[in-house]
Order: structure tokens, then C-alpha cells, then sequence
């Protein structure tokens, strides 16, 4: 995994690993990764814990699920997220010891399995992801850009 602390490290990261993550889902269905709506719960369910070290541990993956949140509005808001918009996740991607950029590509992972055990995704196009395109949002972009035109 590229540890690198830069922008491009952290992309990267989120780039690389969903292809890995799609063909273990393959070899495993079941592996699971929370949905953004678990992650959601998960924040508003939060309780605080007696011990210290748990409350530390929780807080962490609260921070790792509400920038995880943030990261794909973005990335589905935009053509192109603005750099300047990601630039605090890669302290919390440090600081988490890289388990934001971790729980990012599970999420994209999880979304195109579901996209393609859905039928809302061929298998060229899986294919095309997984083997030659470099956008790790590519198909939320294309998303954005139909909902933006109308189509």
C-alpha cells in the first residue's frame, strides 16, 4: 500500500484496492463493509463507553466513517471534487493509520458489486474499471454528469 502522506498517495490508495476488494468479493460474497446508511447510523448511535481505550478506538472509526461520508457527497456532487475539499482527509488518513483511504475503497468496492449484482452494471464495464480506467470515482462521476445534463 502506498503510505506516502501526499494527495496522490491517498488516491492511490482508493484507486488500487476497490479492484482487490471486488475479486475478493468474488472468491467471498459475504465479506461486508459497512453501507454509507450503517455509517450513518453508527454516528448518530454513538454511545460513550467507560473504558478509555474503547472510547478511543470508537472515536477513531467515527471519524473514519464521517469523513468516508463526506468524501463520496463530495465525490458525487462534483465533476471533480476539489482538492482543496480532501486536503483535511489526509491528517485523519494519517492519524487513522490509513483506514480512511481503507474504508473509501471498500465503499467503492461494495457499490460496484452492488451495481453489477444489480444488472445496473455489465461486465465490460466492470472489466474496464478494474483493468484500464485510473478515476477511482468514475462511475459516480458518470452518475453526476447524466444527473447534470438531464439524461
Amino acid at each position: 500500500m502506498p503510505a506516502g502522506r501526499s494527495v496522490g498517495s491517498f488516491f492511490i490508495r482508493i484507486h488500487y484496492f476497490p479492484s482487490g476488494y471486488i475479486a475478493s468479493k468474488v472468491v467471498n460474497p459475504m465479506r461486508h463493509s459497512p453501507s454509507l446508511q450503517e455509517m450513518e447510523k453508527s454516528i448518530h448511535t454513538y454511545r460513550w463507553l467507560s473504558d478509555e481505550s474503547q472510547r478511543k478506538k470508537l472515536w477513531r472509526q467515527l471519524e473514519v466513517f464521517r469523513n468516508t461520508i463526506e468524501f463520496m457527497k463530495i465525490s458525487r456532487s462534483h465533476r471533480r471534487g476539489l482538492l482543496l475539499q480532501f486536503t483535511h482527509m489526509l491528517e485523519v488518513d494519517r492519524r487513522s493509520g490509513f483506514a480512511l483511504s481503507e474504508q473509501i475503497w471498500r465503499t467503492i468496492g461494495d457499490d460496484i458489486c452492488r451495481r453489477y449484482d444489480s444488472g445496473d452494471l455489465s461486465a465490460v464495464d466492470l472489466k474496464r474499471y478494474i483493468l484500464s480506467q485510473n478515476d477511482p470515482l468514475y462511475f459516480e462521476r458518470q452518475e453526476a454528469e447524466a444527473h447534470a445534463s438531464g439524461a
